[in-house]
């Protein structure tokens, strides 16, 4: 391949939804996939005669350190100026390798004529001429002539016809050991030029999202609560709840129930999808007793919540009836709960905006883990704050919970970047920790669904359940 020249400046730019742009000189051409991006640039390279350098862009990932590639009129593509061509399916049975293995290593340069030899050359000739093929003294002879065995650190063990080992020291065939980098990357450039052909390691981005998915989607001994709280309307509690759920049920399996645990008319209902019948927690409350029972079944609580199909999880509404004036008291709380813990594996409750209600003093005594959701407001950081507040002064349980409280913070607009990352500094000295998801126009009204969601959106959902994993 002949020599890449730095013009023209070519880049290759990955987008959320694996379609390539590619630039040539300030001049973009939309394409369907890296395949295409390729035979794109190798008729840049034909036309040229030469082979021309890519730079390969994922704007998605910021941590990714950029990449460059060459291409030749050939097709012939590498990651310097030696060439490698790519097969059109993936190696099978081959390690990921890293980047900077793709580059071959220098190989050791021949000493000059005339310039002596290193201790490291003497030491290799000096060993070399000291090994000497054994012969036999008499070849007539037809005894046989054992080696010498050669000496060993350990002992090894010799089974005789008597002696069996222990069969604890039999060796596993299975590999225990592995780290989540070592599997090929799926995203990004390196995931694209692997379907290409090429078998690269995942880059920092790709790593860290694997993390918080093993987080995600771990199961824990016995069932746990989390309860979403903030003092102020719209602080998008509800779609916390939503989204939460979303995340541990696709990611860790079913068993995931949202609870819309508000003294009168919650919005969870309203915001997730409905299914043949319209029961609320009420309803529930009056067969509390019955699936507390030995006789019943699990299925029988479909007639009681709302099963989210995209997203895998149960919903649990609150009265939605105008003319109802009940409101939960915290005895019907507790009742509630028996019922969800016995048969979910983690219930995510949903509260209203007082922190002086029954409901909500007995929803904290069940509590696991506490998410401050708020968005980027000042008066919703400020309900965020009074929340953590209310906790500190409702004895030594909820004060723990508000220190190790994990905070939401959601862009309100699409600008709102600083603020958020101010809101998360203020936050910080007070809880275990924050994150920030990024503003998404599906979130500002209708019903919340996850294949919806921007692919920014959907990974900072998923690393704020990771953070509430960690803190089970």
């Amino acid at each position: 391949m002949a020599q890449a020249l730095d013009r023209p400046r070519c880049t290759a730019t990955i987008n959320d939804n694996d379609t390539v742009e590619v630039s040539v000189d300030g001049v973009v051409t939309p394409l369907n996939s890296m395949d295409d991006a390729i035979a794109q640039l190798t008729e840049t390279a034909r036309i040229l005669g030469r082979a021309v350098k890519v730079v390969a862009v994922d704007p998605s990932s910021a941590n990714e350190f950029e990449t460059y590639l060459v291409v030749g009129p050939d097709g012939e593509v590498s990651t310097d100026a030696t060439p490698t061509r790519l097969p059109r399916t993936g190696r099978r049975g081959s390690r990921a390798v890293s980047p900077g293995e793709l580059v071959p290593a220098e190989s050791t340069p021949e000493p000059l004529l005339g310039e002596p030899e290193s201790s490291s050359h003497k030491k290799a000739a000096s060993m070399s001429s000291t090994i000497v093929a054994p012969t036999l003294k008499n070849a007539s002879q037809s005894r046989p002539v054992q080696a010498k065995p050669m000496p060993s650190s350990a002992p090894v063990p010799q089974p005789s016809d008597t002696t069996v080992l222990d069969i604890d020291s039999a060796p596993s065939f299975i590999a225990t050991d592995s780290s989540l980098d070592e599997a090929p990357a799926t995203h990004g450039w390196r995931g694209m030029l692997n379907r290409i052909g090429l078998h690269l390691t995942p880059g920092p981005g790709e790593v860290a999202e694997r993390e918080d998915l093993v987080a995600v989607s771990r199961h824990w001994i016995g069932s746990r609560t989390i309860a979403v709280v903030n003092q102020k309307g719209g602080a998008n509690k509800t779609p916390t709840v939503a989204l939460l759920a979303a995340q541990f049920a696709r990611h860790g399996g079913a068993g995931v129930l949202a609870w819309d645990n508000n003294e009168a008319m919650g919005s969870l209902g309203w915001r997730t999808d409905g299914t043949d019948h319209d029961s609320t927690a009420l309803d529930l409350l009056h067969h509390a007793n019955h699936f507390l029972t030995a006789e019943a079944k699990a299925a029988e609580l479909a007639a009681f919540v709302h099963h989210q199909a995209h997203d895998a999880y149960d919903v649990l509404r609150s009265d939605e009836s105008p003319s109802n004036t009940h409101e939960i008291t915290g005895a019907e709380v507790d009742a509630l709960h028996r019922v969800a813990e016995k048969y979910y594996r983690l219930v995510i409750m949903d509260s209203g905006n007082s922190t002086r209600g029954e409901n909500w003093a007995h929803m904290i005594a069940h509590t696991d883990q506490i998410i401050i959701a708020t968005t980027t407001e000042s008066d919703k950081a400020q309900g965020g704050v009074n929340a953590l507040k209310a906790l500190h002064a409702g004895g030594p349980h909820a004060r723990e919970l508000a220190r190790n409280a994990v905070v939401v913070i959601s862009e309100l607009m699409p600008s709102h970047s600083t603020k958020a990352q101010a809101i998360t500094e203020e936050y910080a000295p007070f809880v275990r920790e924050v994150a920030i998801v990024p503003f998404d126009p599906h979130l500002v009204q209708g019903r919340i669904h996850h294949w919806q969601l921007r692919p920014a959106t959907r990974r900072a959902w998923l690393h704020a359940a990771a953070l509430v994993s960690r803190g089970f």
